[in-house]
């Protein structure tokens, strides 16, 4: 999880998203119900992903909030101190999209 969807080392949407684009362009070639599937699967995980990296900033936003350390809260979410500090800056700003 990179909490932008931005490629990276921690981008579990990035991973989504660039099979998706593979299957988008497989489809060209191969159709049927396997790919429509796949496709199909795909999106709702990419959607889902989103979802999550939504609620943990939120979820790590609050428990900042309550007086929890970063570098606490950075284990918990398996994330980088310094990746999950920039997404909560950003999220605080109002910019959700923007944090890396």
């Amino acid at each position: 999880m990179y909490l932008t969807g931005e490629k990276g080392p921690y981008s579990d949407t990035s991973l989504v998203n660039d099979a998706e684009e593979q299957l988008t362009q497989l489809r060209g070639a191969q159709y049927g119900k396997t790919a429509d599937a796949a496709q199909q699967l795909l999106g709702n995980l990419g959607h889902a992903a989103t979802l999550i990296e939504q609620a943990v900033r939120e979820t790590a936003a609050a428990a900042l909030a309550a007086g929890m350390a970063l570098e606490d809260l950075a284990r918990w979410a398996r994330l980088p101190a310094d990746v999950l500090a920039e997404a909560l800056a950003a999220h605080r700003n109002g910019q959700p999209g923007k944090e890396r």
